[in-house]
Formats: C-alpha cells, sequence, structure tokens
C-alpha cells in the first residue's frame, strides 16, 4: 500500500544490502529514488545471466552485477516517462547505484516522501516476485500538482466540429427560396389528344423553316405548338 513518510524512515527500515538508485525527472525538482531488496537483485542477476532466478544467499553485489542491476533498471524509464506525461513531459535518467541506503543522500531525512510498492513478475521462472519501491519527494509531487492546476485555467474551450456549429448558427437565419421550372415543348396534337382546357394563342414570328411548327407559351398550364402565320385560338 502506499505510504507516506519522512526519507530517513523509509531509509532505514531497508535491510542491507539493498539497491538504491536515484532518478532525476528533469524538469521536475528533486529525484525519485528506487530500491531493490538486496536478495531481489541477485536473484535478478542469476536470471540476466542465464540461470534460473532462483534465490541466492545475501550478500554485496560485485561491481559488474551493479552494472546489470543498472541496465534492468532504464526499462523504469519509458513507463515513468508515460506516467507524466499527461501532466509534464519528463526525461528520466538513472544517475546514480548504491548498494547501501545510508550513502544516498538525494532526498533531505527529514523530507517527507510518498512511497508506491511496485510487483515485477517473471512468468515461467521460478525466480519469486520482486518488490520495487518507487520513493517520490513530496516537492516533486507538489510542483507535477502545480503545473495540473495551471494546465487547468488555461485550457481552451472546446471547439464544436464544423457541421454541428454551422447548423446551430444557421437555424436563426433567413433564407429566400424559390423554384423555376424549365419549359417543355409539347406537340400540339398531345393537347389536343388530352382534351387540355382552351387558352389563347400568341402569335410568333415565321422561322426559317416555314413548315415547322414552332412553340408558344399559351398559358400557365400548358405549351402548345402551331404553324407559324396563324393566331386564334386552341
Amino acid at each position: 500500500m502506499p505510504s507516506s513518510v519522512p526519507y530517513r524512515s523509509f531509509a532505514t527500515r531497508m535491510a542491507t544490502p539493498c539497491i538504491v538508485a536515484p532518478v532525476s525527472l528533469d524538469p521536475l525538482p528533486g529525484a525519485l529514488v528506487v530500491a531493490v531488496p538486496g536478495e531481489a537483485a541477485l536473484s535478478l542477476v542469476d536470471r540476466l545471466l542465464g540461470g534460473d532466478g532462483r534465490p541466492s544467499p545475501i550478500r554485496v553485489p560485485t561491481d559488474l552485477e551493479m552494472l546489470l542491476i543498472a541496465d534492468f533498471l532504464q526499462l523504469l524509464l519509458v513507463p515513468l516517462t508515460e506516467a507524466f506525461e499527461p501532466v509534464v513531459a519528463i526525461r528520466p535518467s538513472l544517475t546514480a547505484i548504491e548498494s547501501n541506503p545510508a550513502l544516498l543522500r538525494v532526498i533531505p531525512a527529514g523530507d517527507m516522501t510518498l512511497v508506491l510498492p511496485q510487483v515485477v513478475a517473471f512468468p515461467g521462472s521460478p525466480m519469486p516476485e520482486t518488490l520495487l519501491s518507487l520513493c517520490y519527494p513530496v516537492t516533486t509531487l507538489r510542483a507535477a500538482f502545480e503545473l495540473v492546476g495551471a494546465g487547468a485555467v488555461s485550457e481552451p474551450p472546446v471547439e464544436l466540429p464544423f457541421a454541428a456549429g454551422m447548423s446551430s448558427q444557421l437555424a436563426h437565419v433567413d433564407v429566400d427560396f424559390s423554384v423555376h421550372l424549365r419549359p417543355s415543348p409539347v406537340p400540339a396534337g398531345d393537347i389536343v389528344a388530352s382534351g387540355s382546357a382552351t387558352c389563347s394563342a400568341s402569335t410568333t414570328r415565321p422561322t426559317s423553316r416555314p413548315s415547322a411548327p414552332s412553340a408558344a407559351s399559351i398559358c400557365s398550364r400548358a405549351r402548345w405548338a402551331r404553324a407559324p402565320g396563324t393566331s386564334g385560338s386552341a
């Protein structure tokens, strides 16, 4: 379970040897401290060297083993970056690694910290689950919370999609609407056959082809064709 304790309490309750590694969280102030129990660290080294990761007697890791453990802890930097991404773009880096917590003084002893335990499992291996502890200084978390608050104030308003925005505006706009019908010539024989109503005829000028019928508008209901030069009613 997460716990809030002074860094002094966090350092003293860890058994020695215990792997501790500070991780800077630039541009946030302070540093995160990652702690790995000594027994789990040796099992991890055995697994990395091709063994099955079975527990081994407690001892201080060698310099070569410390390098292997540091390489493994580098894998934590990507998840850390993703965890802070919604708040701030951090550039985490492993700055040191020690086997004695008393030698690590990146956080003042009296400063409050938030300790988050993380379980690392290795499926298909007899290696037991490894419990990592992430110790965050409260000052670092406070700086992150201030960024969250500042972002909430300056957050731009949500814009409606173009179609939805136009629809809401056009609902109150007057639009002139009219319909124009295209004239359609109808042969006079079709009008006679259909028993169309009597309409006044209009005289048309002769065309270059006297024998060809010409179309004339006679009313709003119909059009009829007649020979050039005639007049009267149909």
